[in-house]
């Protein structure tokens, strides 16, 4: 929350904030929910978040360029989302595009779903869209996911989905509650 990413100053928050230092591999309660993080690949550093809650889970992985040695580095996101409900993953890139913005610290949808052909998960969700993609773009890019998924991953359990504005999850917990 510096300047690089949050371009708000802390006094200019009238908000009460609490912030919580979370270590990676070791799991914290915040707001009643358990709460882990994953160290991801990007030039200015960045972690992925797993949200658990009611048996719900929620993971939310961008700000990683897991593209430039994907073997390598499927093991501990496989890991981090087995079982989630819904796993949101950096997308910005298509594949070709993405070799023209190698270091830029994004991915592409294909590499997570090479990683998660065999993992339970319910929904895999494309994200943090190239700001210059247009919307027909972004469906186009979740066309071309679901079309390799069927190829590569013709036994996935999950479904896969573009994220967009407002876009919510209503996850009931094992007690029912939302």
């Amino acid at each position: 929350m510096e300047d690089a990413h949050f371009p708000v100053k802390w006094p200019q928050l009238r908000s009460r904030i609490t912030c919580h230092q979370l270590v990676p591999g070791r799991s914290a309660t915040v707001g009643g929910a358990e709460v882990r993080i994953l160290p991801l690949i990007h030039p200015d550093s960045a972690f992925g978040y797993r949200i658990d809650h009611g048996g719900r889970s929620l993971c939310y992985l961008t700000d990683t360029e897991v593209s430039k040695i994907p073997h390598q580095e499927a093991a501990p996101y496989v890991e981090f989302v087995e079982g989630a409900d819904v796993v949101i993953v950096d997308a910005m890139y298509g594949f070709l595009d993405y070799h023209d913005h190698i270091n830029f610290g994004h991915s592409t949808i294909f590499n997570f779903i090479d990683f998660f052909r065999e993992a339970n998960i319910g929904e895999l969700v494309i994200f943090h869209h190239d700001p210059m993609a247009s919307d027909a773009a972004v469906s186009r890019l979740c066309d071309d996911a679901r079309r390799y998924t069927e190829l590569v991953a013709p036994g996935a359990r999950w479904k896969i989905s573009a994220a967009f504005e407002g876009q919510e999850w209503r996850l009931a917990g094992e007690d029912g509650r939302v």
